[in-house]
This record gives structure tokens, C-alpha cells and sequence, in this order.
């Protein structure tokens, strides 16, 4: 039984290779050409490789696959591009608490105190403000709580 199964697997083999084989390519003395799987002995031959076309059936699965294997790019993209803003939103939105509360401290600050100094450049390092000044200190920090504490949001957002 075994010998059988041997002998079935073997030929099997040898009919794989037959038809995957070389094939060689040779002219006769009329000028003929002639294509064979076994070289003839006498005359001088070409060995070719056969290029086998994938079968119409192999050719839709592949561009299937491309097909799947590129719309799965554009929706990885897509999740990316979406996750980039997203993160660039909630950064934003950071900042603009972080500046929000700044501006509001600041604005505190500005309207308890009546005397009130500022970094500057000058030899002393601040400078006081005199009410004039302090008004309109008070009028940009208002605008600036307003800016940060209640961005108008875009279209489409």
C-alpha cells in the first residue's frame, strides 16, 4: 500500500514539472521553428521559461486586495488626520483655559488694587501706573477675558 501511494506521488510530481517545465525552442534544417519540452540531441536549442499569465479569476483577487488594501489606507489615514486634530483642539483648548484664568487673576488684581506697578524696561524695573493708564489696563485686560474665556467657535467646528 505504501509503495502505492509512493509511486502515486511521484508521478504526480513528475506531471507537475512536465507542465511547469522549460520548454526549448529549436530550427530545423528548413528553417522551422520548433518548440518541445526535451531538448532534441542533434541540434543546438534555446531553453525558454514560459511566462504563465495568472488566470483571469487570480487577476480580480489581486485587484480585490489592492482595492481592500487602499481604502484601509484612506480610513487609517482619515483616523489619523482625525486624532491630529483632535489633539491640536484639546492643546488649544489648554492654552485657552491656561490664558482664560490668567486674564482674570489679572483683571482682579487691576480692579482691587488703586496703586498699581508694572514690569518694564525702566532703570527702577516698574513704572505705576496712574489711573488713565490703569483704565485702559483694565479695558484690555476685559477684552482679553472675553477672548479666552469665550472664543467664538469657527463654522464647521
Amino acid at each position: 500500500m505504501r509503495n502505492k501511494i509512493v509511486k502515486v506521488l511521484l508521478s504526480f510530481g513528475l506531471l507537475i514539472s512536465s507542465v511547469h517545465g522549460a520548454v526549448y525552442q529549436w530550427q530545423d534544417a528548413n528553417g522551422q521553428i520548433h518548440y518541445e519540452q526535451e531538448p532534441p540531441m542533434d541540434v543546438d536549442s534555446t531553453k525558454i521559461n514560459p511566462k504563465v499569465a495568472p488566470s483571469s479569476s487570480a487577476q480580480q483577487e489581486r485587484s480585490n486586495v489592492e482595492i481592500l488594501i487602499n481604502e484601509q489606507k484612506k480610513v487609517y489615514e482619515k483616523e489619523l488626520a482625525d486624532k491630529k486634530k483632535a489633539d491640536s483642539q484639546a492643546d488649544e483648548a489648554k492654552l485657552l483655559a491656561i490664558n482664560c484664568e490668567r486674564a482674570k487673576i489679572y483683571l482682579q488684581n487691576l480692579e482691587s488694587k488703586v496703586r498699581i506697578r508694572i514690569l518694564d524696561n525702566s532703570p527702577e524695573g516698574t513704572t505705576r501706573l496712574d489711573p488713565s493708564e490703569r483704565d485702559l489696563e483694565i479695558k484690555k485686560t476685559k477684552e482679553a477675558v472675553e477672548k479666552y474665556c469665550n472664543p467664538i467657535k469657527p463654522a464647521g467646528s
